[in-house]
C-alpha cells in the first residue's frame, strides 16, 4: 500500500448468478465497448487524483454556522367538530350543489336504484349527489320530523315544501336500499370507458418507454462509464481487486451525496462532466 487514502464509494455487490439473461449488465458485460479500462476516457488524470486522494488537498475544519432560526407558528384554533345531523352549513352546502343539477330529485332516485349509467350525470354530478346521502342520524331526524308534522290535514307535499333543498333530496333518497353501493357502481359504469381507454394508453406508453431504455446506446453508454468510475475509485485501477458487474439504481443518488475530499464536488457532479468530456 502506498499509504494513501482513497476515496470509497460503497455500494451493494449484484450477485452474478443474478444477472438476468438480456439485461442491462448481462449486455455491457459482453460488449467490447463497455469501458472497461479507465484509461480509456478522456479525462484530467491530476483532477481525478486530486478530488480522490486524501493527501491532495487537506481538509478545512467546518465551522458551524447553522443558527436555531426555526420560526414560531402561531397556535391554530381547533376546529369545531361537524354535527351528524341536517345543520345549517350542510345544507346549506348541499342546497348548493343540487341547483346545479337540472334533475327531479325523484328521477336521480329512480337513477340510481336502477344503477342507470346512460344518463347526462356524469362522474362530479354523481359524486356531488353521493356526497349529501342521508347518514343513519340524518336518516333518524327526517323520518322524526315527517311523523311529527304529518296528519290529517297536512299532507306530503306540504311537508317537503316547507324543507330545504337538500333535506328535500334526503327524503327522495331514503327508500333507496344500499344508496352508496348504489352510487360506487354507477360512477364505476359511468367511467369505466374513459378509464379503460386512459390505462390502456398507459400500458402502450410504458411499454415503448421500456422497449426505448432497454434498446438505448446512449443509456448504455452512460451506465457503462459510470460502473468503469465507480470501479477506478474503489479499485485505484488495480485489475486484482474485486470489481463491481453492476448497481442498482439507487446508486445514482448514494452518487449525489458522496462527495470528494474536496467537500464541494459530489461524485454525480465529477460523472456529469466525465460524460461530457467523452459525449
Amino acid at each position: 500500500d502506498d499509504g494513501i487514502r482513497r476515496k470509497k464509494i460503497h455500494l451493494p455487490e449484484i450477485d452474478p448468478q443474478k444477472i438476468i439473461k438480456g439485461s442491462l449488465w448481462e449486455m455491457l458485460s459482453s460488449s467490447a465497448r463497455t469501458f472497461a479500462d479507465f484509461k480509456d476516457l478522456e479525462h484530467d488524470a491530476t483532477e481525478f487524483e486530486t478530488l480522490f486522494t486524501e493527501s491532495a488537498i487537506k481538509a478545512t475544519p467546518k465551522t458551524n454556522s447553522n443558527k436555531n432560526n426555526i420560526r414560531s407558528k402561531s397556535p391554530m384554533s381547533p376546529r369545531r367538530s361537524c354535527a351528524r345531523i341536517i345543520d345549517s352549513k350542510r345544507s346549506m352546502h348541499g342546497g348548493i350543489g343540487l341547483a346545479r343539477i337540472k334533475m327531479s330529485h325523484a328521477k336521480v332516485a329512480s337513477l340510481i336504484d336502477k344503477m342507470d349509467s346512460t344518463s347526462s350525470l356524469n362522474v362530479t354530478q354523481l359524486k356531488a349527489l353521493q356526497e349529501f346521502l342521508p347518514t343513519n342520524d340524518e336518516r333518524l331526524a327526517i323520518t322524526n320530523y315527517i311523523q311529527k308534522e304529518q296528519g290529517a290535514d297536512v299532507g306530503m307535499d306540504k311537508i317537503l315544501s316547507d324543507l330545504p333543498e337538500c333535506e328535500k333530496y334526503m327524503v327522495a333518497m331514503i327508500d333507496v336500499k344500499n344508496a352508496n353501493d348504489k352510487f360506487e357502481a354507477t360512477i364505476f359504469r359511468v367511467q369505466f370507458r374513459d378509464r379503460f381507454d386512459e390505462l390502456t394508453t398507459g400500458i402502450t406508453t410504458l411499454k415503448k418507454a421500456c422497449d426505448e431504455v432497454k434498446n438505448s446506446l446512449k443509456l448504455r453508454r452512460m451506465m457503462a462509464m459510470t460502473l468503469t468510475l465507480i470501479n477506478q475509485i474503489n479499485t485505484r485501477g488495480d485489475s486484482a481487486r474485486k470489481r463491481l458487474l453492476g448497481f442498482n439504481l439507487e446508486a445514482l443518488l448514494t452518487l449525489g451525496k458522496s462527495k470528494a475530499f474536496d467537500k464541494r464536488t459530489s461524485i454525480l457532479e465529477y460523472l456529469i462532466k466525465l460524460l461530457r468530456q467523452n459525449d
